[in-house]
């Protein structure tokens, strides 16, 4: 990788910005390394460039971050959030207290922040089948079911932290709102292109995604506590199908 040092000629551009541009890159701007960018390069291409390299590569502080929630994650599913301190966090991450706490002013902070991951993880689940080319109803099945063992597994996936998150529920439903808002309008586009094919006028496409939605985050911990049972994986179907019927595509 070579790296361009760009120098401020316009307001604009930062008096020092240094982008790490590959060959590729300077091929596809069609310009020799030789000569200034700040000459060659348009504000544009270079902020394209390095957008699109800031999105597949996380930068050192990012990456920090993510160390350090998992590291709160796991030590919060083993021992329970109230048994962890922020100085176990900081041990077993090897980053130290100065760096844990540029981070995260306290262990409510970090525990939000493990939730909101959680919430995220689910939310790029529910996206990748949302853009699936599917039918209709095996597209909504399949989203209603990942909605599901989503949840599940969020919970599960934290151990001991299960009773925390139940306790905890104002800020976990917090963190959700805006994927439920998100997976609403996601269901609402499902639901129209089911109902253009069969072209119902009495069909109001937003209060049923709405409903919908609600139905499916009712049974989110009957559905877990369920899924403890050796027979629930035989009855899986018929939840999902019962949901389902008041949809008609």
């Amino acid at each position: 990788m070579a790296s361009l040092l760009c120098f401020h000629l316009t307001p604009d551009l930062p008096r020092h910005s240094v982008f790490a541009i590959s060959q590729e890159d300077k091929r596809r701007l069609g310009r020799d390394k030789s000569q200034s960018c700040a000459l060659h390069l348009s504000l544009r291409s270079v902020f394209a460039i390095f957008a699109e390299k800031r999105a597949f590569m996380p930068t050192s502080e990012s990456k920090t971050r993510n160390v350090l929630i998992e590291v709160a994650r796991n030590l919060f599913a083993q021992k329970g959030k109230k048994n962890v301190t922020m100085n176990d966090i900081a041990k077993s991450s090897g980053k130290g207290r100065r760096t844990l706490y540029l981070y995260f002013k306290s262990k409510d902070d970090i525990y939000k922040a493990v939730i909101q991951t959680e919430v995220q993880t689910l939310d790029n689940q529910l996206t990748e089948i949302y853009n699936k080319q599917l039918p209709p109803r095996a597209k909504l099945t399949e989203f209603i079911t990942a909605h599901l063992e989503g949840a599940k597994a969020a919970v599960l996936r934290n151990g001991s932290l299960r009773s925390d998150f139940f306790r905890d529920i104002y800020e976990v439903e917090k963190a959700r709102r805006k994927l439920d808002a998100k997976e609403i309008k996601m269901i609402a586009d499902i639901l129209s292109s089911g109902n253009n094919r069969i072209q119902n006028p009495h069909i109001d496409i937003e209060l049923s995604a709405t409903i919908l939605f609600y139905a499916v985050k009712g049974l989110e911990i009957p559905y877990m506590r369920k899924t403890m049972e050796p027979d629930f994986e035989q009855h899986k179907k018929t939840i999902i199908e019962f949901v389902l019927e008041s949809v008609r595509f």
